[in-house]
């Protein structure tokens, strides 16, 4: 996971990256199926999952940024 800064606002987030290569076509479809749950969530103890982007094998998902522990 990356620390990263949204060039309009300033803001950070945390931008985690992994390789869906050899992933299954079911895994992939959970995969989503999570992040589409991440991102509907609003609860203190859960960080919120804002977007998700692939390109190629890869999937990166933008995240609230977590700081402290």
């Amino acid at each position: 996971a990356w620390e990263v800064v949204h060039k309009g606002s300033g803001k950070k987030f945390c931008l985690k990256v992994n390789d869906l290569g050899k992933t299954t076509e079911q895994a992939r479809r959970l995969i989503f199926e999570e992040i589409r749950i991440l991102k509907s969530l609003s609860h203190p103890n859960i960080p919120k999952a804002f977007a998700a982007y692939t390109e190629r094998t890869t999937l990166s998902i933008v995240m609230e940024l977590c700081t402290g522990g």
